[in-house]
Order: structure tokens, then sequence, then C-alpha cells
């Protein structure tokens, strides 16, 4: 698979590998032990982390754009991925309610249609979450913040391609607000 990957990490230090993998059709996140927490990294108790890399994919040929947020520079710790199809949602997408965006945590928790807000001021990220996927997501607090610390190209390539990620599919599950 051709992946256009732009990965930068501190001072503008290109990675490569961030632990993610797309092997056909699977998505295959790092799996992190629940009792593990580092400081900066949002937990169940503190949905507050400082993301260290920003990334964007975009996978040629109409499959998908995501806009990645990671703790550690090689994608380790607590993460958020934002992903959205290419190409308009077909019949199956729609009758599993997939025709929209879904929004992987670390533990492989997802969720389709689930960010209610997500507000980027400079180099901090803050989302709200549907209370109902908060099971699905393996979170408890529906409210995350991140601190970017990334480069600044790093983080307008995220903001971009994350506003395209959250405006992808039906309007009933569309965030009711979007300040990025």
């Amino acid at each position: 698979m051709n992946l256009n990957r732009d990965v930068l990490g501190p001072g503008g230090a290109e990675l490569r590998d961030w632990g993610f993998g797309v092997l056909d059709e699977l998505l295959v996140v790092p799996r992190m032990p629940a009792s593990v927490h580092h400081p900066g990294q949002a937990s169940l108790d503190d949905p507050t982390f400082t993301a260290r890399a920003a990334s964007t994919d975009i996978v040629p040929d109409g499959y998908f754009t995501e806009a990645d947020l990671a703790e550690g520079e090689d994608g380790s710790g607590f993460i958020l991925m934002f992903m959205a199809g290419e190409e308009e949602p077909d019949e199956q997408e729609v009758a599993l309610g997939m025709d929209t965006h879904c929004l992987v945590t670390v533990d492989q928790g997802a969720a389709y249609g689930c960010v209610r807000e997500a507000v980027l001021d400079g180099n901090v990220l803050r989302i709200s979450l549907d209370p109902e996927a908060l099971g699905s997501l393996r979170l408890d607090d529906g409210e995350i913040e991140a601190v970017i610390k990334a480069p600044a190209e790093a983080v307008a390539r995220f903001r971009e391609v994350l506003a395209q990620v959250l405006t992808y599919g039906r309007a009933d599950a569309l965030p009711r607000r979007l300040a990025v």
C-alpha cells in the first residue's frame, strides 16, 4: 500500500514508524495496559495530555484521511486518531452508521460521529465527546484537552486535515461546534 504520510516530531524531525500500521483494511493500534499512566498523558482520571507528535495521513484512491495526535514522539502513550473516508459513504457504511468521522483512542477504543465539539486554539485542542460513545472509546471523561508540542508546520497541517475529517459524513453526526 502506498501511503502519503506527513509526520513531524519535535524540531521538525521526520518520524516514519509510529507503531501504527494499516494492513489491508485493518487498523492496528498499539495496546497499552490500563494500569500504565505517565505524566502528561490523559487517563480515566485526567483527560489532559501533551501531544508531542502530530501527523496526517491521506491514503490515495479514496480510502481514508486521518489526523493524529500522540503523547510520545514515537506514537506511544495516549493517542487520538481522527479518521474519515475520502469518498461518499456507500449503502453498507450508511446502514452500519459508519458514514461519518471516526475517533480511535488508545487500546483500540473507537466510535463514529462522537465528536460534539472541537476547538483548536493555538496549540491546544479541546474536544467534547458524545457521552454515549465513552464506553466504546474506553474513556470515562467526555472532555479531552491536548496541548500540542509539535512543530508549527505539523500543527498547521493537523488543523487543516482535522477540519476535513470532522466535516465528513451525515449532518446529524457533525460536531455542533467546530473551530479548528
